[in-house]
């Protein structure tokens, strides 16, 4: 950490020269490093540029600051007042990491070179650093706006959008507020989803966005992990012109790693003596959530189940929790041994509130050093064609998939940076007791068949269809968190398949009903989507009702020993628990 007396900081600023184009011949000597070269400025692209260099020019007067190559010879070695201090700059960090990731827009190229230009901003007090975060800010307003083309890669409302998000993470980080950087950070992943899913940034900008994004999560995990530390290792001088934040970052890996080692080795002192954990964080008391804290306080552990409202599980404790507050977050998971994230926003919030739970749920298995445990669903695959494995491509161009594929990407790359350990449990669509609201094969499923009436459903309702019964989830969630061999990868729950045709003529032999179903036309679905949120969230991933969607669980049932429960079984307990 920086003394609190610093006089002078120092950001490292780069940026490479833009390359020529095809046939051109350069009429003048190419520009030093560190300058970003403008070959034709016209039309928004000439305005853009301009105004960026405006607010530049604006910001530096009104601050107060100067900016200045730094040298060598500044000053007298030892000086305190000259000596310039290596400060980890988040905005300059984003604005490299967007740069790294070259990409023609139109008349300006941006790319990162190999050597960076070191510039010395002389500040007194905090608003220093804010001057040096809003200069790196402006480097990625240049490169969200200064490369614009006839078919613009990031559409202008768009990027105004996300130059906004940048900035509010370039305050938060100056003022050391962290957490709120990392909310902040959140929100602009959540706004590039939607770009994406919408098409205003095109597929290889959003990638390219999504880099920078996930180079800046790491260096704000590092420097908050920095900040808490009770006291800081100290620095050897020839460190001090690096980054500091991939010393922080390896440190914390090395640390993480070790005490992973030793408990392979020794065991875990919070295991139980038949290997069980004594402590679990589960959030969220839906469906699943409520059981999973159940069965684990029914086997002797304890448990603190955690929701909005505070909701009771039996044998558990309940916790008010807002699961995108990465402090609350990590709090709640103090003492934990495994942290089981079973809850799900409604359809039309999932781009708002899944960036932020998720990101909150890797610093709080990184702080607590607990196991984490995500409940997930099998959107990301996208149109199958076959059974789908843990292993089948994440092909999705649907939103709600984009969502929970990024989702489970952070997951794996904290767990394979060593930060957190993690898994994801998918699921089919689920079915049994107390199953309602928009489930396929729920109450209103079973209400409309049992009384001899039409159950109308979404698709064909004649193509076999997977579904997985809400007691055999629990039950994977659990042998997953107590499972002793690799994680960092996807469990597929244990299901039947069978058609809703085939589903509605097994209750009518059992029940001596007559009960029949059809299926909307995706017309009709898709028209109402036109006034109705939820339904075009329902419409936008009917494909799964259109084919044959089907789920494979051998390695489950091999490897934790789940296997789905008789499927007469689940049926006849289910239709019971609607006539009850």
């Amino acid at each position: 950490m920086l003394p609190a007396d610093s006089t002078a900081e120092t950001v490292a600023l780069g940026a490479a020269t833009a390359p020529q184009a095809a046939g051109a011949t350069e009429a003048s000597p190419r520009p030093p490093h560190g300058w970003i070269r403008p070959r034709v400025l016209t039309g928004r692209t000439g305005l853009a540029v301009l105004v960026a260099a405006a607010v530049a020019l604006i910001t530096i007067v009104v601050l107060g600051f100067t900016l200045r190559p730094a040298a060598q010879a500044d000053a007298p070695a030892g000086s305190a007042t000259n000596s310039p201090i290596a400060y980890p700059d988040v905005a300059g960090s984003l604005g490299d990491h967007l740069r790294q990731a070259p990409g023609k827009c139109g008349t300006v190229s941006i790319r990162t070179s190999t050597s960076t230009r070191s510039i010395s901003i002389r500040a007194r007090s905090t608003r220093g650093r804010l001057a040096a975060l809003l200069g790196g800010a402006l480097l990625v307003v240049s490169a969200l706006t200064g490369c614009a083309s006839e078919s613009s890669p990031v559409q202008p409302s768009t990027a105004t959008q996300l130059q906004s998000g940048v900035l509010s993470v370039t305050q938060a980080a100056a003022a050391g507020d962290y957490p709120g950087a990392s909310a902040a950070l959140d929100a602009v992943q959540a706004d590039l989803l939607t770009a994406a899913a919408t098409g205003q940034v095109t597929g290889t900008r959003a990638t390219e966005i999504q880099a920078a994004i996930d180079g800046v999560t790491a260096d704000l995990a590092a420097l908050a992990a920095a900040a808490n530390t009770p006291t800081a290792t100290p620095v050897a001088p020839s460190l001090r012109a690096r980054p500091l934040t991939a010393a922080i970052t390896r440190a914390t890996v090395r640390k993480t790693s070790a005490i992973r080692r030793r408990r392979t080795a020794t065991g875990d002192p919070r295991r139980g003596p038949e290997g069980h954990m004594t402590h679990h964080l589960v959030v969220g008391a839906g469906l699943i959530g409520r059981p999973v804290a159940e069965r684990l306080a029914a086997r002797g552990d304890t448990v603190t189940i955690a929701t909005r409202s505070g909701s009771a599980a039996a044998g558990a404790t309940p916790l008010v929790l807002d699961a995108s507050d990465p402090d609350a977050f990590s709090a709640a998971a103090a003492g934990a041994s495994t942290i089981f994230l079973c809850t799900n926003p409604p359809y039309t919030d999932w781009a708002e509130q899944w960036p932020p739970i998720i990101g909150a749920a890797i610093s709080a298995a990184a702080a607590s050093d607990a196991a984490l445990v995500v409940m997930g669903n099998l959107y990301p695959y996208g149109r199958p064609r076959g059974a789908m494995t843990e292993h089948t491509p994440e092909t999705t161009t649907e939103r709600k998939g984009l969502i929970r594929k990024e989702g489970w990407r952070r997951l794996r790359a904290a767990h394979e940076a060593g930060q957190i350990r993690a898994v994801e449990v998918r699921a089919s669509d689920y079915f049994g007791p107390g199953a309602t609201g928009t489930a396929h094969l729920g109450e209103e499923f079973f209400g409309s068949i049992l009384a001899s009436k039409t159950a109308r459903v979404v698709g064909d309702p004649a193509l076999p269809h997977s579904w997985s019964y809400l007691p055999d989830i629990v039950s994977t969630l659990i042998a997953a968190a107590d499972y002793a061999g690799d994680w960092g990868r996807i469990w597929h729950v244990p299901s039947a398949s069978a058609s809703r045709v085939e589903i509605a003529a097994e209750l009518n032999e059992r029940y001596d009903c007559t009960g029949s179903v059809a299926g909307y036309p995706q017309w009709v679905l898709r028209g109402i989507g036109l006034v109705n949120p939820l339904m075009r969230e329902i419409y936008a991933s009917s494909y799964q009702f259109t084919s044959p969607f089907m789920i494979d669980s051998a390695e489950t049932e091999r490897e934790l020993g789940v296997v789905a429960t008789p499927w007469l079984d689940a049926l006849t307990v289910t239709a019971d628990s609607y006539r009850s």
